[in-house]
């Protein structure tokens, strides 16, 4: 993200450096997951809107801000739901590896340990 900063300053501020804010919200959910990935993103974001609002008088049109900001809005709302889909599946996927692994472990019937329970109790 420093490299981007820099970026924008080498570049004279001109609209087309404004679409690599886009490259942000993707690669720092990818790397940092959804929770600090999130927090960094918001904190990208709110920086580059004070750099962009500072220079919008000479250095932007309002037109190149505006695309700007609706397409890295969008793009970080369907990262983050694809972010939140990803640890609800992650969630439930866990849930059910429990559920198996207590049905393995104990008899239906009955509800007490089976042998293959016992065997490893019995081995540790």
């Amino acid at each position: 993200m420093l490299t981007l900063i820099l970026y924008f300053n080498i570049e004279e501020y001109k609209d087309y450096a404004l679409y690599w804010i886009a490259a942000v919200p993707p690669v720092v959910y990818l790397l940092l997951g959804r929770k600090i990935g999130g927090i960094v993103t918001f904190s990208f974001l709110s920086y580059m809107f004070i750099f962009i609002m500072t220079r919008i008088q000479g250095d932007f049109t309002s037109d190149s801000v505006y695309n700007i900001v609706i397409a890295v809005l969008a793009i970080t709302v369907l990262i983050s739901y694809y972010e939140l889909c990803i640890q609800e599946a992650y969630d439930t996927l866990n849930k059910k590896n429990k559920e198996l692994t207590n049905l393995s472990s104990t008899d239906h019937l009955t509800g007490l340990f089976n042998r293959f329970k016992l065997d490893q109790v019995l081995e540790s």
